[in-house]
């Protein structure tokens, strides 16, 4: 039988170079899906990128990804900056100590303050003497805020002046809890990762700071670098990095917030519009401070997290005395036993109160109240 040409041709055509068409189709196919899941096991472990390494590698590269440091997991002692000396050296342009970096912030931001370890002003030495009194006797103290629970919030007891370690600590305004009798830091309630998304794009073309603590602040993700994040750097040691919105929202968080100028009038008006124009049942929205929104969970405050360490701990809410003067003290203040105001508090606190201090903060308005309603 013979062939001609153009018949050998696509003989040849259909028996040899399709099939490789389409067995290279099929390995660069591949090759995307491997590299997918490389960027996703990737920024999983805290990393941006990670494409490459299952695009190129393959299977090696999944691998090779699989074997790096996991740096969202706060428990395997693998956080790139062990100690606050370290991250004044790696991320801080090489500054290799502390007074390096400090003169650094004071010659970029005058305004920050000049002493890290600043005495207890005078109002507040009968309050921490009353506190100390109380806890000779066996009551047991700690602390309530929307900051993230670490070391660098146990360790306020000892900077504020105490002369013992806090009993218990509750914060990300009520989302941690902590006590001296169990291990770690419990999470409730956290903000769903389906919701930060969201919450990340319609602020983020904003004037103002976005920022999520994925390890309190050992690993702090933020939108950028102002004076008002470089001043909590400064303060706390913070460990940041820059970040979008899909890497903010790999996995779910206790809070997310924003900060901006609160000074700035027209951007008030502004952050307030937007923050009222995407109400939503899956998050609620707090203002802890000026130039400060806080997204979290619904029904998450500081009362729950009061309820929760008094629940875990066997120790009725009524014999528990919780004392505020914030918006985010509300709920704390209703939970408890005895609900203290301070004087400077805000109209909420007051409401719910059971107790007002006759003096404010300012005025050791703690102090004068337990020496006179409590050690009496």
């Amino acid at each position: 039988m013979r062939y001609s040409t153009s018949s050998y041709d696509a003989a040849i055509l259909a028996s040899t170079i399709i099939p490789l068409i389409i067995s290279a189709l099929v390995g660069i196919g591949i090759n995307v899906g491997l590299g997918f899941v490389t960027k996703h096991m990737n920024e999983q472990k805290g990393y941006t990128g990670g494409f490459a390494w299952g695009f190129w590698l393959g299977v090696i590269g999944i691998i090779v990804v699989a074997c790096k440091t996991d740096l969202r997991n706060p428990n395997n002692g693998a956080y790139p900056y062990q100690n606050q000396g370290q991250y004044y050296q790696q991320n801080q342009n090489q500054y290799t100590n502390q007074n390096q970096y400090q003169a650094q912030v004071q010659n970029q931001y005058p305004n920050q303050p000049q002493d890290r370890n600043l005495q207890p002003p005078q109002s507040r030495v009968d309050a921490l003497t009353q506190l100390a009194k109380l806890h000779e006797q066996g009551i047991l103290f700690g602390t309530a805020s929307g900051r993230p629970l670490d070391h660098r919030s146990l360790d306020k007891a000892h900077e504020w002046g105490l002369n013992f370690d806090f009993d218990l600590a509750i914060g990300m305004n009520g989302g941690d809890v902590w006590d001296k009798d169990h291990d770690g830091v419990e999470h409730i309630m956290m903000l769903s990762k389906d919701y930060i998304q969201e919450i990340c794009e319609f602020m983020w073309p904003l004037d103002c700071n976005v920022i999520v603590y994925e390890n309190a602040y050992d690993h702090v993700l933020v939108k950028r670098r102002d004076e008002r994040l470089e001043q909590s750097i400064y303060r706390n040691g913070s460990i940041v990095e820059l970040s979008t919105p899909a890497i903010m929202a790999a996995k779910d968080t206790g809070k997310i917030e924003i900060q901006y100028d609160g000074d700035n009038p027209a951007l008030v008006e502004e952050i307030e519009a937007v923050v009222a124009a995407h109400q939503s049942p899956n998050w609620a929205d707090v203002r802890t401070f000026k130039g400060t929104v806080e997204f979290m969970t619904p029904g998450l405050d500081k009362g729950v997290g009061l309820r929760r360490y008094a629940e875990r701990n066997n120790i009725p809410l009524d014999e528990i005395i919780a004392v505020g003067d914030m918006d985010n003290d509300v709920a704390m203040i209703a939970a408890a036993g005895w609900g203290v105001a301070m004087a400077n508090g805000c109209a909420d606190a007051k409401a719910v109160a059971k107790a007002i201090t006759e003096y404010p903060v300012t005025e050791d308005g703690l102090g004068l109240y337990l020496e006179q309603y409590v050690l009496s």
